[in-house]
Order: C-alpha cells, then sequence, then structure tokens
C-alpha cells in the first residue's frame, strides 16, 4: 500500500521526514476518488457483460490502438508526426496478449510517448445502464489538448480515428462512433457544427451534463469535476480546482479540467428539443425520454444538473443508474403536471427502451432473478400493471404494422406537443436561441424530410422499430359504387373470396398501383423474398407486370435509403437526383401513352 500511495500523492520530498501533514482537501479529494473508481469498475464491468465477447475486445483494444501508431495495426497512418499517445496510460499484459492474438503479424511493444496528444478517452450514453440493449450504440469522446493543431497535424490524427472506429465497428458488430473533441472547447461546452451523430450548436451544456452523469472511463484521465463538491458555483468549481493544483499532497497530473457543469440556458433548449425530435426517428424512446427532460427544465425554476445527483449519490457509496435517474426526474414532473397520458406513454417507451422482458405471470420484484429485471418489475407493479399489458409490450418484435404505426403516431403526438409548448416559454421570455443558422437549418430541413406533406411525396410511416418485410402482399382492385376502381394494399394473400374478411389486414390505399408498391418498399413491408399477388379489374394490369414492377420498385428505392445524403445538401433547396421512369403501367401497344415516375431528391425524399 505504501508503494500505491506514493503512486497518487506527490513525491517531491526528500524523505519521510520532510513530508506534508495530510490536508482536508486532499483527503476529502481522495475519498471521492475511491468512490469515484468503485462506481467506474462497476458501470465497466456491466457494460462488458453487455457487449459480449467481441465487444469486450473492442473495449480493451480502443485505448492502445489509439495510442500507438505501428503498421500492421488498425489506424496506422503512414505520416511523419502522426500524433499519438494517452497520458498516464499504459497497456496491461491482457491487452498485449489480445493484440498479439487478433494481428499476429504486428510488432507490438510497450511504446511510452512523451508528449501524449489524447487527455481522455470514455464512452457515454446508455452502456452499463438499464437502458442499454443489443441495438445501442457506443459513443466515445477522445478528448486531445493542444498537441494536436488545426492542419496536417487534426487531419492525420482524424484519419487514424476514423480507420481505428471502422475496424471496432465491423469486429465487435456494434456501432461504434469516436467523437475527437478538443479538451479546451469541452470547458466552453462549444461542439463544433452539426454532423451525422453530433449535436453541433444545438447542445452544449446539456451534452456535457450528459457525459459526466454517464461517461465510463476507458483510458487516460479523469474529470476533476468528480472531486468538486455536489453542486458548487462556477466560482465554487474554479477555486476548487486551483486549491486541488496548489496543494501539496494530491496528484493533480491524473486529471483533466473539462469545466463546470453550467445550469441549461433556456435559448439552448430549443435547438436541443428539434435536435431531440430528429433523433427520435431513429431512436424514439431515448429521445422521448429526453424531450420531457428539456420540457422539464424550461418549467423548473431549479433546474439542478442530473449529473450532480448522480455524483452525490455516487459519495455516498450508492450504485446509481444514470438512465433510471433520468426516467425518474422526467416520470416525476409529469406527474407533478398531472399529465397521466404522457406519464403512461414514457412509462411504455422505458419498458421496450430497456430491452428486458418480464415473466407476465411473475411480475413480484422479488421473483425475478436478473437485477435489472427486479427493478423493472418494482416500476411495473408502481404503474399497476397487469400480465395483459406486460404481455403486450414483450411481443413488440411481433407487432404488426398498424399497432407500429399508432405507437408512432403517438409518440409524434407528443413529440410535437412538447416542442410548442417549450418554443412557446421561449418565446414569452425572450431568450435569444443558442444554435447556429448554419445548424439550425440542416435540423429543421431535416425534420421537413421526415414530417413535411408535399404533393406525391411519399409518406415514412413512424414504424418506432424497424419494419420486417411481409411474406405476402396483395394489391387488390375493386370498383366503388361511384365507378372509382381504387387499389387497396393489403397483408398475407387476398382473393374474392376473403376480400371482406381481410379489412383488418389493409395497409393502405390509392388510385395507382405502382404507388402502392413504392410505399411499401418505403415503409419496409416489401422486401426481396416477399410475394406480391395482384387482382384487378378486367385483369388489365397481370400478375407478372406486378411482379417484375415490384422487384425493379424495390432496388430503387433501397438504394436510394442507402444512399444517405450529405448535410451540406440540405443548405441548399431540395433537387431531384435520381429517377425511375415506368412507362405504359397496365396498358397494350409500343407507343408510350402514360408515364409513372419514382424519383428521389437531394434531401433524401422520394416522390411518384
Amino acid at each position: 500500500m505504501a508503494t500505491l500511495r506514493e503512486i497518487l500523492f506527490r513525491s517531491d520530498r526528500a524523505d519521510a521526514s520532510t513530508a506534508p501533514a495530510a490536508s482536508p482537501l486532499a483527503d476529502a479529494a481522495q475519498t471521492a476518488e475511491q468512490a469515484m473508481a468503485r462506481y467506474m469498475r462497476r458501470r465497466r464491468q456491466t457494460l462488458e457483460q453487455q457487449v459480449g465477447t467481441r465487444g469486450r475486445d473492442a473495449l480493451h483494444l480502443l485505448p492502445f490502438l489509439l495510442h500507438v501508431n505501428q503498421p500492421g495495426l488498425p489506424g496506422f497512418v503512414d505520416a511523419d508526426g502522426c500524433p499519438v499517445g494517452i497520458t498516464g496510460y499504459s497497456p496491461t499484459n491482457t491487452e498485449l496478449s489480445l493484440v498479439q492474438r487478433l494481428f499476429p503479424g504486428a510488432r507490438v511493444r510497450r511504446t511510452g510517448v512523451l508528449s501524449p496528444v489524447i487527455d481522455l478517452v470514455a464512452v457515454m450514453g446508455s452502456v452499463g445502464t438499464i437502458g442499454f440493449t443489443a441495438d445501442s450504440d457506443l459513443d466515445v469522446w477522445v478528448c486531445h489538448n493542444r498537441g494536436i493543431t488545426p492542419g496536417i497535424t487534426l487531419r492525420h490524427y482524424r484519419e487514424k480515428v476514423q480507420a481505428v472506429e471502422a475496424w471496432l465497428s465491423e469486429h465487435s458488430g456494434l456501432e461504434i462512433h469516436l467523437f475527437l473533441q478538443a479538451t479546451g472547447r469541452i470547458a466552453d461546452n462549444d461542439f463544433g457544427d452539426t454532423d451525422v451523430e453530433g449535436c453541433g450548436s444545438a447542445m452544449g451544456a446539456l451534452l456535457k451534463e450528459e457525459f459526466y452523469r454517464t461517461g465510463v472511463h476507458l483510458a487516460g484521465r479523469h474529470p476533476f469535476w468528480w472531486l468538486v463538491p455536489p453542486d458548487s458555483s462556477p466560482e465554487a468549481y474554479r477555486d476548487h480546482v486551483e486549491r486541488l493544483h496548489r496543494d501539496p499532497i494530491f496528484a493533480t497530473d491524473e486529471y483533466v479540467d473539462l469545466g463546470w457543469v453550467a445550469t441549461v440556458p433556456l435559448g439552448e433548449l430549443f435547438g436541443a428539443a428539434v435536435w431531440q425530435i430528429v433523433k427520435g426517428w431513429k431512436s424514439p424512446f431515448k429521445s422521448a425520454l429526453k424531450l420531457g427532460l428539456l420540457e422539464k427544465a424550461v418549467h423548473t425554476e431549479s433546474n439542478r444538473p442530473l449529473c450532480e445527483i448522480v455524483k452525490e449519490q455516487v459519495l455516498a457509496d450508492e450504485r446509481p443508474d444514470p438512465y433510471r435517474v433520468l426516467f425518474d426526474e422526467v416520470l416525476a414532473h409529469y406527474r407533478g403536471m398531472h399529465d397521466t397520458a404522457t406519464e403512461d406513454l414514457l412509462a411504455r417507451c422505458f419498458y421496450l427502451k430497456t430491452g428486458v422482458r418480464l415473466e407476465p405471470d411473475q411480475l413480484e420484484p422479488a421473483a425475478q432473478g436478473d437485477p435489472s429485471a427486479a427493478v423493472l418489475a418494482a416500476y411495473v407493479q408502481e404503474w399497476g400493471w397487469g400480465a395483459r399489458r406486460v404481455r403486450h409490450l414483450n411481443e413488440f418484435q411481433q407487432w404488426h404494422f398498424e399497432l407500429l404505426r399508432g405507437l408512432g403516431q403517438e409518440v409524434d403526438r407528443y413529440f410535437l406537443r412538447t416542442y410548442k409548448r417549450i418554443r412557446t416559454v421561449l418565446d414569452q421570455c425572450g431568450e435569444s436561441q443558442r444554435i447556429t443558422p448554419r445548424d439550425l437549418t440542416i435540423l429543421g430541413r431535416k425534420l421537413q424530410t421526415i414530417y413535411r406533406r408535399a404533393p406525391h411525396k411519399i409518406e415514412t410511416v413512424h414504424l418506432i422499430s424497424h419494419a420486417v418485410p411481409e411474406p405476402v402482399l396483395s394489391l387488390y382492385q375493386e370498383p366503388l359504387p361511384d365507378g372509382e376502381c381504387p387499389w387497396q394494399l393489403f397483408r398475407g394473400r387476398v382473393t374474392p373470396l376473403n376480400v371482406e374478411e381481410s379489412h383488418g389486414e389493409l395497409l393502405h390505399t390509392s388510385p395507382d398501383v405502382a404507388e402502392l408498391l413504392v410505399w411499401a418498399c418505403r415503409n419496409g413491408l416489401l422486401g426481396p423474398s416477399t410475394r406480391v399477388s395482384s387482382r384487378s379489374v378486367d385483369q388489365h394490369v397481370s400478375a407478372a407486370t406486378v411482379e417484375g414492377l415490384a422487384q425493379e420498385v424495390l432496388a430503387f428505392v433501397t438504394e436510394g435509403q442507402r444512399l444517405q445524403p450529405p448535410l451540406e445538401a440540405l443548405l441548399e433547396p431540395p433537387r431531384p437526383t435520381r429517377l425511375l421512369v415506368i412507362p405504359n403501367m397496365g396498358l397494350t401497344g409500343e407507343a408510350v401513352r402514360e408515364l409513372g415516375a419514382v424519383y428521389a431528391t437531394s434531401w433524401g425524399e422520394q416522390f411518384y
């Protein structure tokens, strides 16, 4: 223990007789440090259990691959002066053995770095919490110091980080994102422009609060924030950090200053709300909870950052789950507003987001063997849910299209309602928006691509989860008393013998059979293995024609969805980029008498 103490404390003294007396400041910092270390160890263990063997490989390899620049390893950049090194990091024998096993041709060695450029590597989000599922991604902050300067140095290191990210994602099967952040800019709540995964200027203080609340340390220094008493003012925060730096006992080299957690400015909440709605198309359950947190911030005078609640519990040697802290605060807010509909919606979102599935006939917390299941069972008991509701939610992955669409519409109404309430409060208080015009334009137009209606635009249904292509779809045309003959799209095989009983399987209606095929492709109902049957009035559209057209439309639409438009395209008016022409649908003869057109735009929208 004496040796470890020497590592933790300054050793610039001649001998033990001249050692400075212990200080209350150093003692408190060491106590906080130990509590934080225990908490991080538990979160890391939970995370490694969640991600499986290959995910654990990725977590162990990540710091090493960023620390060195050696041929034969992912992320090698063949350029002089490529920045390397993580402060305080030294690979363990386990990590070196893993590198040797996966890259036998590489010359692996412990490499000391005189001027490491990375201060901190940490993963944030739902990792290591009840909210993490197999579909969750891993957002990793790579925080660098002034050793990486704009220009060639930054370009080399960005190339390295992107190569490491690609290899880790491929090896683990997880969606891993590495975000290169400048430590000084984090302290100023400056996270740059919006990109595909980053929030740009839409969120600053909010993002840092989430990082402090959810971050799991992987390598490098720890944030000074953990050593500062909870709920400190900005002046008290700075004073505490400065006194720790001056303290002759406590070793501050192992810490980095990422700044105080500011109370979220009201002007930041508008951009954050827009951002969460955009993210909600892909991750609706998570965004619903975060949007609730934004509304709570708007309506609460004393808006205590959630990370301070987590830190307070950690320092008391409790075991907080950051995801539960978020959920509990948001649910309490709507309960206090007597908004039972929103409270119930968010409870369902939380249940579905966790990925834990309770046995409907055993809902007692004591009957659960898994800790996460016991926690969820306690919530379910508090909400008064019965076996029928739990069984229904458990079958979420098997829900039919109408149920998914119904829940998606419910979430969309909540998004719109919450956005309007946030916007109203901000307009009344006169607070200026903190989001840049560029980022507001990009986010606003991303929302337009999802929600705006336009002539001939193919509707994209918010299905909450990935739609599963139907094994059989039927296109059925039936004359109405007014003489119209609309086409109807059904799930399953529909014939004149069962059409009356099949109206519960009706998915969509259109006067044009091709429009129905485009709609089914756009919304994931028509896949490569889907069999399409058809029945038209007077058989003027043959089954063979429909089958062939379905494959053409499927190839066109899926290719367009695969090609994500660049964000910069959203700064310009939309323009057509790809076109599929359908001549003479259902008509005979060689002369072209009618054309149908499916086209995609530079914004990613599709029209027919």
